[in-house]
């Protein structure tokens, strides 16, 4: 459970990360961070760049991005969920980052920027969830100086091996739970071609997508529970009834069993795609 597939309360998917703010990336699992190191290696960031982190979450993109442009250049990091910025805020000035910021802020709100034109705007595992793609991509264009470039990351298939997991989570959640609508589902977010097409569409240039597995590593099923509380996950788990959680996760705990190592860890192979491309 990497994205909070299907499942929520109906306060919508921005609550959902808000909630899951606190431990968001922090419970000792290897995943936002190397994937957010990951691209700013393929945005090939240069010291003195000005660059944007779209929906920055903890920082995955924002301190890689903070550590490669240098002091000289300079971060900006938005996202819609208040307990994200806050606590993201807090770290930037525990580290002492003069030339990084962070504030609530989404996709919709950057055509009203003042601090444009960037260098580079990045999108760590986020564009999937705008509502419209295309309106999105054009603004993240917008906002850009000539010859900037976009980097975004994306989710490749998921882990067939894991389906059987996330049907038992599903199965708990009441008859009548309204499904969360995730933009992912669409057909542009099917295919490389597509997406590199919507790229285009937006006015963008050259696009390149790069696909990598990795190998997600669980210690044990009970970290892989606090890890699915810890992000989009977390609006499936919440859709149970408080009185069938623990009935939920023995379920998918049993199931989890066909899956464990010798040493008992858990290994989920999650694919990633991260486009590239110029304005």
């Amino acid at each position: 459970m990497t994205r909070g597939q299907d499942a929520g309360t109906g306060s919508g998917i921005v609550s959902v990360f808000d909630r899951a703010a606190a431990t968001y990336d922090h419970t000792g699992v290897d995943f936002f961070s190397v994937f957010g190191r990951r691209l700013v290696e393929i945005a090939a960031l240069a010291p003195g760049e000005r660059v944007l982190d779209v929906g920055c979450g903890r920082g995955a993109v924002l301190f890689a991005a903070a550590e490669a442009v240098g002091p000289a250049g300079a971060v900006r990091g938005i996202d819609p969920a208040p307990g994200m910025v806050t606590r993201t805020a807090a770290e930037v000035h525990e580290r002492g980052l003069a030339h990084v910021r962070v504030d609530i802020g989404a996709v919709e709100t950057l055509a009203d920027s003042t601090e444009a034109p960037y260098d580079a705007v990045l999108a760590g595992l986020v564009l999937f969830f705008l509502p419209d793609l295309h309106t999105g991509l054009r603004t993240c264009r917008e906002v850009l100086r000539p010859g900037g470039r976009l980097a975004f990351s994306w989710f490749g298939p998921d882990d067939p091996r894991w389906e059987p997991v996330l049907s038992a989570a599903r199965s708990f959640r009441p008859d009548d739970t309204p499904p969360m609508p995730m933009p992912w589902t669409n057909d542009v977010w099917r295919e490389v071609a597509s997406v590199e097409a919507a790229v285009v569409t937006a006015g963008f240039s050259e696009p390149a997508t790069v696909e990598e597995p990795y190998d997600v590593t669980f210690t044990d099923p009970g970290q892989w529970w606090r890890w699915s509380w810890s992000n989009g996950s977390r609006a499936i788990l919440e859709a149970i009834p408080a009185d069938r959680l623990a009935e939920a996760r023995a379920t998918c705990e049993q199931h989890l069993e066909r899956l464990q190592e010798p040493d008992g860890s858990l290994r989920l192979r999650v694919v990633l795609r991260y486009t590239r491309a110029g304005r």
